[in-house]
C-alpha cells in the first residue's frame, strides 16, 4: 500500500522533474528520505486555539496532514489564507482518525507577532507554533524545498503521499484516496 501511494506521489512530482527545479535524481533521493523517516512532533509546540495557548503536542491519529510553515514563508500572510484549510479541517468530522497539523516555525523576532496574529483571528482550529525551532530539528528529513512541506503520514507516522491536495483535482483526488485507505 505504501508504494502505492508514492508511485502515485512520483506521479504528481513529475512536473517538479520536468521544470528543472531539481533533477530527477534530487527528487528521488527527497522522496525516499521523507519516506523513510517518521515524523516527530516536539513535546514545546505551542497550539493556538481561539483565545487559548497551550503546550499540549496534539494527538496522535492514523493519519496527519503536516502543513509546515518555514520561517521562509511570509507567516502573517499564512495567517491571513488559514480559511482556505477549512476543508481540510471538515475532513476531522468524517473521518476520526484524521487531523490536520498546522506548524509555523517563523524566525524568532516575528514569533510574538505571528501568535498575536492567530490569537487576534480567533482561528477556529488549532494551530502549533515552533517558536524554538524544534520541529524543524527534529524533522531533518523534511527539504527545504516547500512543495514538499505539505504531507500526510500514515498509521506508522511516515509521509505516504506529499503535496499539497489544493493544486488540482487529481492531486485532491490521491489524496482523498490516501486517506480514505488509512482511515476505513
Amino acid at each position: 500500500m505504501r508504494t502505492m501511494y508514492f508511485l502515485t506521489a512520483a506521479a504528481v512530482i513529475l512536473p517538479l522533474l520536468l521544470s528543472g527545479c531539481g533533477s530527477r535524481h534530487d527528487v528521488k533521493n527527497m522522496m525516499r528520505q521523507m519516506r523513510e523517516s517518521e515524523l516527530v512532533i516536539p513535546a514545546d509546540l505551542r497550539r493556538i486555539d481561539g483565545y487559548s495557548i497551550s503546550e499540549a503536542p496534539p494527538e496522535r491519529k492514523d493519519a496527519a496532514l503536516v502543513i509546515y510553515y518555514d520561517s521562509l514563508v511570509c507567516g502573517s500572510c499564512r495567517v491571513d489564507k488559514l480559511a482556505q484549510l477549512d476543508t481540510l479541517f471538515g475532513l476531522e468530522r468524517t473521518f476520526p482518525d484524521f487531523e490536520v497539523l498546522v506548524v509555523f516555525s517563523p524566525k524568532p523576532a516575528e514569533v510574538e507577532e505571528i501568535q498575536v496574529l492567530l490569537m487576534k483571528r480567533r482561528y477556529p482550529h488549532p494551530v502549533y507554533l515552533d517558536y524554538s525551532g524544534s520541529f524543524r530539528e527534529s524533522n531533518s528529513f523534511i527539504p527545504d524545498d516547500s512543495r514538499f512541506h505539505t504531507f500526510l503520514t500514515g498509521k506508522d507516522g511516515k509521509p505516504v503521499f506529499i503535496g499539497d491536495p489544493y493544486v488540482s483535482k487529481s492531486m485532491w483526488d490521491l489524496f482523498m484516496s490516501a486517506v480514505r485507505q488509512i482511515c476505513l
